[in-house]
């Protein structure tokens, strides 16, 4: 009977999962800030009439999803296509594709969350 031999990850592999984590984190990242920071900021909008930080925190929310996409698209680029005969190849392949969900989500919450300062102007 053949024994089982457990081997310790790449350093390579350390990189990619690393990369992988913050992609997902970076993308969940911006979305909360969207959220949250984009509701305090939308009581400055209508006290002052001006959407200037409200553009500000769609554009910072935006390009740290761009960025959180970019590290789940390099990485899952890196693992190339599922092998079934690896099993930790294919844990990293399900991580790169659930960040690259986790992405367009986020990419979609800072969205609405734009389409929310071209819709409404301050004191409606």
């Amino acid at each position: 009977m053949s024994e089982v031999q457990l081997t310790a990850p790449t350093p390579e592999e350390r990189a990619i999962d690393h990369q992988l984590l913050a992609s997902i984190f970076i993308s969940l990242s911006a979305a909360g800030l969207e959220v949250f920071i984009g509701y305090i900021v939308a009581h400055w909008i209508t006290v002052t009439g001006n959407k200037a930080y409200g553009w500000i925190v769609s554009v910072v929310c935006f390009l740290l999803v761009v960025t959180g996409g970019l590290l789940a698209f390099n990485a899952s680029r890196k693992l190339g296509e599922d092998d079934d005969t690896l099993p930790l190849h294919g844990r990293r392949v399900f991580m790169a594709r659930l960040s690259l969900l986790v992405t367009a989500f986020c990419t979609l919450v800072v969205l609405a969350g734009t389409t929310v300062l071209l819709t409404v102007r301050p004191n409606d």
